[in-house]
């Protein structure tokens, strides 16, 4: 989870992908984000992931030719997070899964003169790469693990405390850099 949180802030998309298996999927809140839950109801694959990620760190130009911003910088804080062990209690050598109570991401568009704010609670589940269903290139060996499945579970999002912030859900910043 250390390392996600650096590639993140570090903005090195294809270095994050690689922390995902070939069968991941990325969830929508439901409490937050109800519209894409059912525009997505079989969730986000790793290639939706990097997408989002190139764009939201490099910019890009929209469907509707709306032009978005690149991320200028990012701060993400997942730690605490707690170690629950609720879908492989049997198998702890090779899952694991991790709650965070309370994901803290703030990202600038300094060519907006913007920032975003991300609070929410999310959980991962993690495979170690010797169980992974894994894409060539990824190290299948018991060292690495690798995100199989992410959920947002923010609740009902609630207005921006300063004007000149955003406040959104991590699923919903991401839909909008897809």
């Amino acid at each position: 989870m250390q390392r996600f949180e650096l590639l993140y802030e570090k903005k090195r998309p294809a270095d994050l992908t690689a922390l995902f298996t070939a069968d991941y999927r990325f969830y929508f809140s439901v409490n937050a984000d109800p519209v894409l839950v059912s525009k997505y109801p079989a969730g986000w694959t790793r290639e939706d992931e990097d997408t989002s990620a190139t764009h939201l760190y490099q910019g890009f130009v929209d469907a509707g030719g709306q032009s978005e911003p690149a991320a200028t910088a990012i701060e993400l804080v997942i730690d605490p997070y707690d170690l629950v062990d609720d879908r492989a209690p049997d198998s702890t050598a090779y899952y694991k899964t991790y709650f965070v109570p309370s994901v803290l991401l703030g990202i600038e568009f300094a060519s907006v003169g913007a920032i975003t704010t991300v609070e929410g609670r999310h959980k991962f589940w993690l495979v170690r790469g010797d169980a992974a269903h894994l894409t060539v290139g990824q190290p299948a060996d018991s060292t690495h693990w690798y995100i199989y499945e992410w959920q947002d579970q923010t609740p009902p999002l609630i207005a921006a405390p300063l004007a000149s912030a955003a406040v959104t859900s991590w699923g919903r910043l991401k839909a909008e850099y897809r």
